[in-house]
């Protein structure tokens, strides 16, 4: 089953092929220095660029979601285009 189609299932109530996975489960993602320790574990290379300026979890990294088969990515909106600052 595919993640798109495991989640849909798993809104209307039916009992999914395995139990849906979320890493970026809340607004705290992965702290910086641990998402770096689990880059490095996993043998992978630092590229992401910083998403959340400013933050304790400035990166998101989904080839850490692909390790773990994650039915879910986090989106990011950003500013809209007239934001002004106050």
């Amino acid at each position: 089953m595919k993640h798109r189609k495991r989640v849909i299932v798993t809104i209307s109530q039916i009992e999914p092929d395995r139990v849906i996975v979320d890493l970026w489960g809340s607004d705290t993602r992965l702290v910086n220095d641990f998402n770096f320790k689990l880059l490095k574990h996993l043998g992978l290379e630092r590229v992401a660029d910083k998403v959340r300026l400013g933050k304790s979890a400035e990166y998101i990294d989904y080839r850490i979601s692909d390790y773990i088969d994650s039915d879910f990515r986090p989106v990011i909106a950003g500013k809209p285009k007239i934001f002004i600052p106050y």
